[in-house]
C-alpha cells in the first residue's frame, strides 16, 4: 500500500512557517493519511540545532542560529515508504517580553451581585510587534491550577484587553484563578499574573413600601408591604420566591401628660424658687435640700411624661 502523506507545521497558534525564532522551541507534525505500522525518521540540515523532543510523527526543534534549516522526515512500513522535507529561516527576536503588573491585590473577594474588575497595567518599548492580551478563568484557586476546569465566559465580556469586567452575577459562589496573559504577536515572548477570587453571598435586600418610618393615628389601620424586597445574587424575577417573617416590636412609647399633673409641676418648681429667694429664716442648709428635693420632684414628673 502507497502511503498518501500530508504536511503540516504547528507553530503556535499559525500554521506560517515565517514565525520560526532561535532558541525558541518549534514543533513540526507529519500526519499520514492512509497506513499502518509506521516508522519514522527525522533528520535535520543546518548550523547548530537541537531535538528536544521526537514521538513517531512528531518532533520538536530548538535551532540556535540566525540561519536555513533543512528539517525532512522519511515514514515508511513493510510495503512502501514516502518523506518530505522543508527549508525553514530561523530569525531572532528583537524584542523583548511585555511587563505586565497586577493592580490591587492577589488575592481578593467579591460579592456576587457586584461588578467584577481585575486591572493590569502593560508596558513595552518594543514597536515590531503588537501586543496580544487574554484572561481566562478556572474553577479552584491558582496554586492547583493543573486541575483545575476552565470556565466559558459569555460573548460580550471582552477578554483581550488589559481590564477584565465581568458584570454582576456572571460567576457563581465559590474560589476562582483568574489568569491574564500578554504577548508579542506572532513572537516568543509573553508574561502573565494571576488572582484567586473568591465570589461570596450578597445580603438580601429587606425593603416595606412607603419607606422605614412613618406617624399613624393610634386607631388607623396600616398595611405594610414587604414584596418590593429581592435578593441581589439573582434576577428580579426570581427574588418572588423568598419566604417572609413579620415581627413587631415596641421601641418607644408616647404618653400625653394630663394639665393638672404639669401645672403641678411648674407650681413645685415656683416654690422652690420662691423659698430659695424669700424664705430668709430657713437654715441655708435645710433651704437648700427642700429646694433640692422638689426640683428632684418636678424633673421626675416631667421626665415620667
Amino acid at each position: 500500500m502507497l502511503l498518501r502523506r500530508c504536511w503540516k507545521y504547528l507553530h503556535w497558534s499559525t500554521d506560517n512557517l515565517r514565525d520560526i525564532y532561535t532558541g525558541v522551541p518549534t514543533t513540526f507534525v507529519m500526519p499520514v493519511l492512509e497506513g499502518s505500522d509506521l516508522m519514522y525518521e527525522w533528520t535535520v540540515v543546518g548550523p547548530s540545532h537541537t531535538v528536544v523532543e521526537t514521538d513517531g510523527s512528531r518532533v520538536v526543534i530548538v535551532f540556535n542560529n540566525n540561519a536555513s534549516y533543512v528539517v525532512s522526515v522519511m515514514v515508511w512500513n513493510n510495503v512502501s515508504s514516502a518523506d518530505v522535507d522543508v527549508e525553514v529561516v530561523s530569525r531572532g527576536v528583537t524584542c523583548c517580553p511585555p511587563s505586565v503588573d497586577l493592580v490591587g491585590s492577589d488575592s481578593r473577594s467579591a460579592l456576587r451581585s457586584r461588578t467584577i474588575r481585575v486591572e493590569t497595567v502593560v508596558s513595552t518599548d518594543c514597536l515590531d510587534y503588537r501586543l496580544e492580551h487574554e484572561w481566562s478563568i478556572w474553577i479552584g484557586n491558582c496554586i492547583d491550577d493543573e486541575t483545575n476546569s476552565y470556565v466559558s465566559l459569555p460573548r460580550p465580556i471582552r477578554t483581550d484587553t488589559p481590564t477584565l469586567f465581568l458584570p454582576a452575577r456572571t460567576l457563581n459562589y465559590g474560589i476562582y484563578c483568574v489568569k491574564f496573559q500578554t504577548c508579542l504577536h506572532n513572537a516568543p515572548g509573553c508574561n502573565n499574573v494571576s488572582v484567586d477570587l473568591a465570589v461570596k453571598e450578597s445580603s438580601l435586600r429587606a425593603l416595606i413600601a412607603g419607606g422605614d418610618e412613618r406617624s399613624v393615628v393610634a386607631s388607623e389601620k396600616i398595611t405594610f408591604d414587604g414584596s418590593f424586597s429581592y435578593d441581589p445574587d439573582v434576577d428580579r424575577d426570581a427574588s418572588s420566591l423568598l419566604t417572609y417573617n413579620w415581627t413587631c416590636e415596641v421601641v418607644y412609647v408616647t404618653t400625653l401628660c394630663p394639665f393638672y399633673t404639669f401645672h403641678t409641676c411648674l407650681v413645685l418648681a415656683s416654690r422652690c424658687w420662691c423659698m430659695q429667694c424669700w424664705n430668709q429664716k430657713v437654715a441655708a442648709n435645710a433651704k437648700s435640700m427642700f429646694c433640692v428635693s422638689l426640683w428632684q420632684l418636678f424633673c421626675c414628673y416631667c421626665n415620667y411624661c
